[in-house]
Formats: C-alpha cells, sequence, structure tokens
C-alpha cells in the first residue's frame, strides 16, 4: 500500500477545492445507502486532489436494489465501488481498494486522497487512494465529522478539474 510523507500531505492541503478549504478535512461517517449515496458520491467527486476522511460501511447490492444504484467488490483481492448513475444522464463511480469485508458490509476506514479516474460510459470515476493517517492526525488541519445521512446537497463539479 503507497502513503504520502507529512510534505506531500501538507503540500496536498494547499490545493483548492468546491466549497471547503483543505485547513478542513471532511470525515464521511455511517453507512451509506441508496438515500445518501447521491449526495456522498458527489460530495467526495467535487474534492479532487484534497483529502478526505471515511470511516464507512455500504451493504452490497442485489437484484432487489434501486435501478441506478450499484455496490461491489473491485476484485477477489478486495476492495469496493459505490456508483450512482441516472438513465441518459451520467453518474459518479468511487472506488475504494483498501475496502474490505466485514460482518456483510464493506468497510471503508482511513484517510485518502480523491483522484480523478476517468470517464466510461458517461459515469465519471474517482479513486480514493490512502494517505498515511498519522501525518493527518497530526496536520493542523481541522477534521469535520459527518455523517452520510447529513452530508449536504452539492451540484456536481462538471469537470474533474
Amino acid at each position: 500500500m503507497r502513503f504520502l510523507t507529512v510534505a506531500a500531505v501538507i503540500s496536498l492541503m494547499a490545493g483548492p477545492v468546491l466549497a471547503q478549504s483543505q485547513n478542513v478535512i471532511p470525515v464521511y461517517s455511517g453507512q451509506v445507502t441508496f438515500e445518501n449515496s447521491e449526495r456522498f458520491t458527489i460530495a467526495v467527486a467535487n474534492r479532487v486532489d484534497t483529502i478526505v476522511g471515511v470511516k464507512l460501511t455500504v451493504d452490497p447490492t442485489d437484484n432487489r436494489s434501486p435501478q441506478g444504484y450499484l455496490v461491489d467488490r473491485m476484485s477477489d483481492d478486495g476492495g469496493v465501488y459505490i456508483s450512482r448513475t441516472h438513465r441518459n444522464m451520467g453518474g459518479v463511480q468511487i472506488n475504494a481498494s483498501s475496502a474490505y469485508w466485514r460482518h456483510g458490509s464493506y468497510v471503508i476506514d482511513g484517510f485518502f486522497v480523491v483522484k480523478y479516474g476517468g470517464m466510461g460510459q458517461g459515469v465519471m470515476g474517482y479513486q480514493l487512494q490512502p494517505v498515511d493517517e498519522a501525518a493527518v492526525l497530526l496536520s493542523s488541519a481541522q477534521r469535520i465529522t459527518i455523517d452520510a445521512n447529513d452530508i449536504p446537497a452539492e451540484a456536481r463539479a462538471v469537470s474533474a478539474d
């Protein structure tokens, strides 16, 4: 697993982000569900090249799940992706390769830099790349915990920049 140095974490904190200064690191907690998945995926997508904290669980989807909402493992080695799409309007997919399976749910836990991964079939993909948790915890950045059910609605960023 690759981690960034303290200097890299501090330099990432200086990058611009919509509706947030990197002096503040949002920490998303709770459980991702169909009802809050759009707010979560857009909140993460709007924070490209910045650090976010994630302490979430998410249940896998099945054939009874609402259309346009998909949660599944990335590979046999682990990880999970959360995809929220709309017919003829594209969508957002968040990939967390460090996620693991515990008691019937995927767990995403740590601090990550959000990276844009590209677009496929109208869905914009983003990677949660782990950063050194100790460096984040020792930084002067304020961490604000936001429950997944309380993530404010945001307009989706038009581009990955």
